[in-house]
Parts: C-alpha cells; structure tokens; sequence
C-alpha cells in the first residue's frame, strides 16, 4: 500500500553533504534512535485512530534480531502516519513502504503523541535484506529506480543498528509491552496503488491553491519566517499550470479526516500534532489527502484529486537553530512540493530530494527549482489549454468613475466563462449592497449614490464558480477623504494593543476615522469610531484579528486601507 509523503532527514546539527559524509548521517540517525529490529513483515494494514480522526499504516514485524530493548521483543508492530480506505488517501512524502514477506532492518523511533513506534527519518530508517551468498542490505527513495538505491554489506548495517538506543532511550511503557497499542477501529482493506500519483486539479481551470499558514509562524526566524513562506509559495506558482496563492492565517492543524475536503494546504509549525519525535532526524512531514471520486488521465498518467494538503514542522529548536533562512526556505519549498503530489527524487540537486542541498547554510533564499523537480512538476500540472472545469479567478479588476455612472471591466482566465457576478458591499468582503449578474467581462452601472463600494468579481460556467477577485474600492462623489496609510499595530503579552495610522495623503481632511475589526480577512464586524490616529485597548483576549482604517468626513467615508493582521499573544 502507498502512504507517501514529505521530509526532509536531518540529523539535529548536521547537513549530510554529499556521498562521503552519507555514512556519518546516517550513523546520526541510527544514534537518534531508540531502538532497532531485524525481522520479516508478517502484515501491513490500515486503521483509523479515533483519538485523532486519522488514517494510520500499521505494520506487523516477526523479529529475529533487536537492539535497544531490555528484553528482544517477538514481535513489534510500528505505526506509520498515512494509509489508504480504498476511495480516500492520506500520502505522507518519503513514508517508508512495506510489503508483506519483506525481510528488513528498521531503526524506531517513538510518536510522542501515544508512545507508538515508528520508523527513525520515514524512509531513510528501513533497510530491506537480500539472502544472497553476499548477503547486503539497500534503501530506495519511493517511486525511484533500482540504479538508485544505496546499497551497504549487510553486516555494516549491523554495525550501525548497534548504534541505536546507546543515546535515546525507549521509553518504560514501550519497553512493557514490544507491539505497539492497537486502536479500536478494526483494519481497513485498500486498494492504493504502491505508485499512485494524485494532483490538484483546480490547475486545469486556473483557479488558484491556498496555502494558509498557522498564525504564530516560526518562533526561530525572523517575523516569524512568513518571508521565506511567501517566497516558497512562488517558486511552485508560475513554472507551470499549478497556481499556488497565500491564503489566511489559522490556527494549528494536524492530519486528522475532519476537513478532508477544503481544498486548501495549510502550515504549521512546533508540531501541534506530537507525531514526530524530539530526537528523531525528521524536520518536517508534508502530505495530502487523495481521492478517487476525481481521477484524471494527465500525459497518458491516471491522477487522484487532491483535496486537502498539511505540513508540519518539528518543535524541537535545536534541529532549527543552526540553519539560515535559505535552509528554512527550502524546507518549505520540500514540504510544499509534498502537499501538491510530489514524490522525493533521487536526482540531485534537487529541492525534492531527501536532504537539503549543501550550500543552503550559504545562502538567504531556497534553492530554485532544478530540472527534476520542473520535470515532476510538468508530468502533473503541463501548462497548456486548460480542460473542462469552472472558471479561473478573473483578473485585472478596474474601475472607471464618472460622476454617478460606474463602469467596473475585467480579464477573463482558464476555461470558459459563462456568466459573472459582480458582488458589492459597504465594507469589504461583503455583499450587503447587491449581486449583479453580467454576461460580459464588464458592467456599467448609472444613477450610482455618493459613497465607497467595494466590488469583486466571480465567474461562473456550468462546472462551477471561480474564486473570487480581491476587492476594489469604488469611490463614487467628491468631497471624499482619502485612503489612510501607514497602519501599523503592537500587541504586548497582556492583551494591550496599540493601533497607529497616518492621515490620507489625498482628498480633503478628515474629520475622524473608523477602524473595521474583524476575526476573519476581509470579514470586519466590529466599528470603532475613533477621531485620532491612534487606538491603545487593554485586555484583548488572544487570537489573530484584521484590521483597517477608514477616514471620514461630511461627505461620508472614503476607502478602507489595506488589511493587518494583529495577533495577541
């Protein structure tokens, strides 16, 4: 069965850097864990765990060999995140594979969430051995072929499994018991191709992927890291048809099937979900749910749908603190890669290959794309016409005003419009002045009142709609302040807040100001009038909140400025 899915395996401290220093990572990896068995696979299944609303591979071992229990077990079973239920799939990036008969050697790590074992760097801790006259041991990246699969004498790899559990420990509740706990689903029979590819879809129509990020961001780069997120983001929008946009922040997320189908890639960080072990060599986990109700023949290859896609990255600060921001970059960018269908290569270098490219300590940025990854990504997304689905998000929204007539035109993108609707509100994000239909990419509208509407565009065909545009304000009469600038915020441990803007620089001078608040972008539902620049508040309970200024006068209000998120702590 295939669980894919994305890591990068790092020893804490250390960069493997090329072929010569492979042995000592992965010496580093078998000293990061706590424990490691010979045996032959008796089964593999799927279960879901209820505590977690989550898909996990469990995988059965008859041990002949142990190293880092009081006591060698008979027999351990490991629990590897991700599986298949026949219609649905959670694929985790670089997962390691088993099949039933298989004779391995796997180094074991411990979940922290429930004290199950699992597998040290996904697939870079599974051995499989041969029982040749020379007997020897090789590891293979998924999907990749035979010519590239590191291969060691088998009694080499003895040497490094009698590295394991000297510096971790396994805990006392796994050394009572050897197998690990058994959930109360009962398995699930699957049917997931080993190899089975899966994409997003919304490519073939040019509609975007948001990729949302968890709010607090990293605690270890600077603002958070959402410098190297954005710019991650954009190395995977523009090489072919894949578009992926940044989306909202949000709070933590984990693997679990509840939001199986939200068709957005969510981040985040110091690992909310307990899955990865402190000690273990694994910075990160990215992966995507699949699904069948969607396939797809792309360049002669049978794809699922993607239908929601995580990354995860390691709480633990010292894996983190050694690297520069280009280093946390192309994480990013790996994990990323994960969550849009991409397997690791053996091809280096690489961003989807399984270890950071060596310079990355050198460098502020992610290593760009190389040829393979272009490769995998063209095999999944070509650009090109695009196929049968709803419309892309128009684009180029503009308005033209002239004296009460308002004439609002747009591009169309992707396949086939039909119709589009026009959405007007008094305050962005919202529709409370009116939906207009309109067959063409442009409306003209008469007889407008003086005021600021906010517009935004939706196309629609009979696949569906689009997303909608940003909105754009619509200032419609003289008189009118312009739009504030420079609005800023400050939110200290207590819950005091500062807010900060300067007067417009266009229009005629304000006679206050109104703050639009709240808890969602583009969704204020709260007003504070305000008649200085200024707002200092106590006591705000924690949470992330939108935030933008709006000048008025006599005349009324002029248009909102750009939104800030504020987040008190």
């Amino acid at each position: 069965m295939a669980v894919a899915a994305a890591m990068l395996c790092l020893a804490p401290g250390t960069i493997p850097l090329d072929a010569v220093t492979r042995t000592s990572a992965d010496a580093a990896l078998a000293r990061a864990s706590a424990a490691a068995v010979r045996g032959v696979v008796i089964a593999v299944s799927t279960r879901r765990d209820p505590a977690v609303d989550t898909l996990y591979t469990h995988v059965q071992l008859a041990v002949s060999r142990a190293w880092g229990f009081p006591t060698p077990p008979a027999s351990i079973a490991l629990k590897l995140l991700g599986g298949a239920d026949g219609a649905r799939a959670l694929v985790v990036g670089g997962q390691a594979q088993f099949t039933p008969g298989e004779d391995v050697l796997v180094f074991l790590d411990v979940r922290p969430r429930d004290g199950t074992l699992s597998v040290t760097g996904l697939e870079r801790g599974k051995w499989t051995l041969d029982g040749g006259s020379a007997p020897a041991a090789s590891r293979a990246l998924h999907d990749a072929p035979a010519a590239a699969r590191d291969v060691v004498p088998a009694r080499e790899l003895d040497t490094l499994a009698a590295l394991a559990g000297t510096e971790v420990r396994l805990p006392a509740s796994v050394r009572a018991t050897s197998a690990t706990r058994d959930d109360v689903a009962p398995p699930i029979a699957t049917d997931l191709p080993m190899a089975s590819a899966a994409r997003w879809h919304e490519a073939d129509w040019g509609a975007p992927v948001f990729v949302d990020s968890m709010s607090s961001g990293h605690p270890l780069f600077p603002g958070g890291g959402f410098t190297q997120l954005l710019r991650a983001i954009g190395l995977w929008t523009g090489p072919s048809a894949l578009r992926l946009l940044p989306g909202t922040l949000r709070g933590p997320r984990c693997f679990g099937n509840t939001e199986t189908a939200d068709g957005r890639v969510s981040v985040s960080y110091d690992d909310p979900c307990d899955e990865i072990a402190d000690t273990s060599p694994t910075l990160a986990i990215g992966g995507a749910y699949y699904s069948s109700a969607d396939v797809r023949v792309v360049q002669g290859r049978s794809f699922w749908k993607i239908t929601k896609g995580v990354v995860v990255l390691d709480n633990a600060r010292a894996k983190f603190s050694g690297l520069s921001t280009g280093c946390y970059e192309e994480i990013l960018t790996h994990e990323l890669g994960h969550a849009v269908g991409l397997a690791h290569t053996a091809t280096t270098p690489a961003v989807m290959a399984p270890w950071l490219a060596p310079d990355c300590v050198h460098r502020t940025e992610s290593l760009p794309l190389q040829p393979p990854d272009l490769a995998a990504l063209d095999a999944a997304y070509p650009a090109g016409p695009p196929a049968d689905g709803p419309p892309g998000t128009p684009a180029g929204l503009t308005s033209l005003v002239t004296g009460s007539t308002v004439q609002l035109s747009w591009l169309p993108t992707g396949a086939a419009a039909a119709s589009y609707q026009v959405l007007v509100g008094s305050v962005p994000g919202a529709t409370d002045l009116g939906i207009f239909p309109s067959a063409a990419a442009a409306l003209v509208a008469t007889g407008v009142g003086r005021g600021v509407y906010y517009a935004r565009i939706v196309a629609t065909n009979a696949h569906g709609a689009s997303a909608p545009t940003p909105d754009i304000a619509v200032v419609v009469g003289e008189g009118l302040p312009g739009v504030p600038v420079g609005l800023m915020a400050a939110a200290g441990q207590t819950g005091d807040v500062r807010v900060l803007w300067q007067p417009p620089r266009t229009g005629p001078p304000p006679a206050g100001y109104v703050l639009l608040v709240g808890t969602s972008a583009d969704r204020p539902t709260t007003r504070i009038p305000m008649a200085q620049t200024t707002l200092s508040a106590q006591g705000v309970p924690p949470g992330t909140y939108f935030v933008r200024a709006v000048a008025v006068n006599g005349a009324g209000a002029g248009p909102a400025s750009p939104e800030i998120a504020v987040i008190v702590p």
